[in-house]
């Protein structure tokens, strides 16, 4: 759990910092063109830039952030805490990658899980 925590942490840095970093262009040619080009993605996965986040959603990502400080000062206790805030391993990830979609609730989780004692 303690190894998934830093993970997803790892997932909410690299999404804070978007995807500005290009690729290093190569010398090779690709070896064949796609046949047809793949589908687009939905665009309303999460909020878009000019929508504020919810007041849930900005208390959510301070408790997240306050609970993985918690786990990391005391990974052996990491299902109690869960289980104290009644929240399945399963529902705590899929928690931490909601708030990782949007930048401003990363913010708030990072914030929160550093000054959290």
């Amino acid at each position: 759990m303690h190894q998934k925590i830093l993970t997803l942490t790892l997932a909410f840095l690299l999404a804070a910092c978007g995807s500005e970093a290009t690729p290093e262009p190569t010398s090779a040619a690709p070896a064949e063109a796609p046949a047809e080009p793949t589908p687009a993605l939905p665009t309303e996965v999460a909020p878009t830039a000019t929508e504020a986040p919810s007041v849930d959603a900005i208390a959510a990502a301070r408790e997240l952030g306050a609970l993985a400080h918690a786990i990391d000062a005391e990974p052996a206790r990491a299902s109690a805490l869960l289980t104290e805030r009644t929240l399945e391993p399963a529902a705590f990830e899929r928690r931490l990658f909601e708030v990782a979609a949007d930048p401003e609730l990363t913010r708030l989780y990072l914030e929160a899980r550093a000054a959290s004692n």
